[in-house]
């Protein structure tokens, strides 16, 4: 018999690791005077390609309107830490790119999950693959629900490629590269939607 009680301790368990996760970001962005969206933001356009730095793209890819997004955007200029550049294709559009002051700032708050990093480490390597592959599953049904616009992971992309579903081995299609679960990548650059 089904536990029905256990999909909602679950949900709990998940709202209180996102409550861990607003608390360290609040950390950091209170020692930098930078709201946690910024601190995303400008994660984000470290870990990403050209293409996918946009006002348009950091909409979509955290949900917010383009007025949310512009305005913190403008607020992340005027502090120095990134500059627009027009794109030469469409001049209404431009790239976002982190200056040498967004670089340094970057090194410094990269580090606000540490403590949370920490404690996964305590698991073994095998727990952490299992906990991974239930959490990509999630994020998958999400998804492939529309709760979650954007995903850009291996699963849920038009590259990917399932080798052995029982041994959990897969292909990337666009790179050729053959991988395991912990292989799964999230928030690739090269996500084509399927």
């Amino acid at each position: 018999m089904k536990n029905n009680e256990l999909p909602k301790k679950i949900a709990s368990s998940l709202e209180k690791l996102n409550q861990v996760q607003r608390i360290l970001q609040w950390e950091v962005a209170k020692k930098e005077q930078l709201s946690p969206i910024q601190i995303q933001f400008l994660l984000y356009l470290n870990d990403h390609g050209e293409a996918l730095r946009t006002v348009t793209h950091l909409s979509e890819e955290f949900d917010l309107t383009k007025a949310t997004v512009s305005d913190a955007v403008s607020t992340l200029t005027n502090k120095g830490f990134i500059i627009k550049i027009q794109q030469e294709t469409d001049k209404r559009s431009h790239v976002l790119e982190l200056t040498k002051e967004g670089i340094v700032i970057v090194e410094r708050i990269a580090g606000w999950r540490g403590r949370l990093l920490e404690s996964i480490d305590t698991f073994s390597d095998e727990e952490q693959t299992h906990i991974f592959d239930l959490l990509n599953r999630l994020i998958v049904k999400l998804s492939r629900d529309k709760v979650i616009s954007v995903a850009r992971m291996c699963n849920t992309c038009g590259n990917f490629l399932v080798i052995n579903k029982m041994k959990s081995l897969y292909k990337c299609n666009l790179t050729g590269e053959e991988f395991s679960i912990n292989g799964i990548n999230l928030g690739c650059d090269f996500y084509i939607n399927s």
